[in-house]
């Protein structure tokens, strides 16, 4: 019970807030940016930010990798009072995903995204067996993407190459005049 009381004084969210964006850095290579900060430990300690980004750190003109209207990490209380951050469970509403379609080469094609998607993911954390769900659009107006799956990757020296993953995919209709 004292320690129910006194969690609110040992997790501080003014200490938590820069070291959840360092930690999103380092392990993604991502920049993160964001509106409002918020958060609340009851009934599960959880971090939201509104207005989500991720950008290329070394190229801030660089068209930027997600952008979310809400995205939120519950975290592990333990870790918290360790002074680390350790996600459960991570969702992303409204978001907006683009990529760079390249060729085996290298060489860039297009930039491919995928519109209003609502991501889950659950035991995020490098080198670990990461759950995931996924809804959203591609080359469409209405919600036409669906997958679900599994995933594992060393977050922090990320290689396309070198992810390890199991997904069931759904695609609906698609609207092929929109790839020109």
């Amino acid at each position: 019970v004292a320690l129910l009381v006194l969690m609110p004084v040992l997790i501080r969210p003014a200490v938590l807030e820069p070291m959840l964006k360092s930690m999103i850095q380092e392990q993604t290579g991502y920049q993160p940016s964001y509106g409002q900060f918020r958060f609340t430990l009851f009934p599960l300690p959880t971090l939201r930010f509104d207005a989500f980004t991720l950008k290329d750190a070394r190229t801030p003109e660089a068209v930027y990798l997600l952008r979310a209207d809400q995205a939120s990490f519950r975290v592990s209380i333990v870790s918290l009072l360790f002074g680390k951050v350790q996600l459960a469970h991570a969702a992303l509403k409204g978001a907006d995903v683009h990529t760079h379609w390249r060729t085996g080469d290298g060489a860039f094609v297009k930039i491919v995204s995928l519109k209003r998607m609502s991501l889950d993911l659950w035991n995020v954390g490098s080198n670990r067996l990461v759950r995931f769900k996924l809804r959203g659009q591609f080359l469409s107006d209405a919600e036409n993407v669906t997958a679900a799956g599994t995933l594992r990757a060393d977050f922090a020296n990320f290689q396309p190459a070198e992810l390890d993953f199991r997904m069931r995919l759904d695609i609906q209709s698609l609207e092929l005049k929109r790839l020109a």
